[in-house]
């Protein structure tokens, strides 16, 4: 659902982009490679670029009309050239590892925010959820999110009814194991928010300066708290203000997914281990992880003598 909206807004920026350059609103090959430019030259990023194509093949293709390729000209040419002037390197989330972790769960307060973020990072850590799917749990099946927690001795089975891979399948299941600490175990820190607001509706909900528990967080909710959250753990390490901002910089609402899956590759885990939490259909998407996490293990440059 969430790819679908972000593709209705990209269609609606080229129908704006067309007015405003005077062209034709049909996405013909010159056309969009005119609006690709134009983004390009704006300063978006090959990412956004690339999906505002995706976006706009999609409506060409739910119109019963041939996708654009990115082969054929004059749109292959303009790509290569985009590709020249910026780069295709996306911008890596960096990911919120267990030590990291541990200390942004000591400095939430015991008041119902405090309470919230605790939540928040442990269950988002170590579901690996994408954020989406973190903000769309309800307390049980009968809210209208995407999905619901259920409470079991083991832990707690998280309900998925739509995913960013799963649109309209069967639901999904995500198992979440009790934890050794009591300071870092997830099911306590949902039992903890549980407590504090109505188990009913959305499981992650705003909190106001008073304590009062309001709607459902959205997606950039998560990414706004995870930079607080991190931010406030270098201000009381005594960092400078460049350097806190350094640490928040590369923090997003997907350091946590990307956090667990470093962690586990780092404790020894398989690929099919972390794939079995994470619903990654594909390991070549896993293995920049495994390198990052594993870069220090077996590492020729500490085994050559010097």
């Amino acid at each position: 659902m969430n790819t679908l909206r972000a593709y209705e807004a990209d269609w609606n920026d080229f129908l704006a982009a067309s007015r405003e350059l005077g062209m034709a609103s049909t996405p013909t090959g010159p056309v969009v490679s005119i609006y690709l430019d134009q983004l390009a030259r704006r300063g978006a990023k090959m990412s956004t670029i690339q999906r505002r194509l995706a976006a706009i093949n999609y409506r060409l293709r739910m119109s019963g009309s041939d996708a654009l390729s990115a082969r054929d000209e004059p749109l292959a040419s303009v790509l290569q050239g985009i590709r020249r002037q910026i780069g295709t390197a996306r911008r890596q989330a960096r990911p919120i590892e267990i030590a990291e972790l541990r200390e942004l769960v000591s400095g939430c307060g015991r008041d119902p925010k405090g309470v919230r973020d605790r939540a928040l990072l442990l269950l988002g850590f170590s579901s690996a959820l994408r954020r989406s799917e973190l903000v769309g749990l309800d307390w049980n099946d009968a809210g209208d999110g995407d999905g619901w927690i259920e409470p079991v001795p083991e832990g707690l089975r998280i309900h998925l009814r739509r995913s960013k891979t799963n649109q309209f399948g069967e639901v999904e299941e995500v198992a979440i194991c009790r934890g050794a600490y009591a300071a870092t175990c997830p099911v306590a820190a949902i039992e903890a928010w549980g407590a504090v607001t109505e188990t009913s509706g959305p499981v992650f909900q705003s909190v106001d300066r008073a304590g009062r528990v309001g709607g459902r967080l959205t997606t950039g909710s998560v990414a706004r708290i995870l930079k607080g959250l991190v931010a406030g753990a270098s201000a009381r390490a005594g960092a400078s203000t460049n350097e806190i901002a350094s640490a928040s910089s590369l923090i997003s609402g997907h350091s946590l997914r990307a956090g667990l899956v470093t962690s586990a590759f780092a404790a020894g885990l398989t690929a099919e281990d972390v794939m079995r939490q994470t619903r990654h259909r594909d390991v070549k998407v896993l293995l920049g992880y495994r390198r990052h996490a594993t870069a220090f293990v077996a590492n020729v440059s500490g085994r050559v003598g010097l």
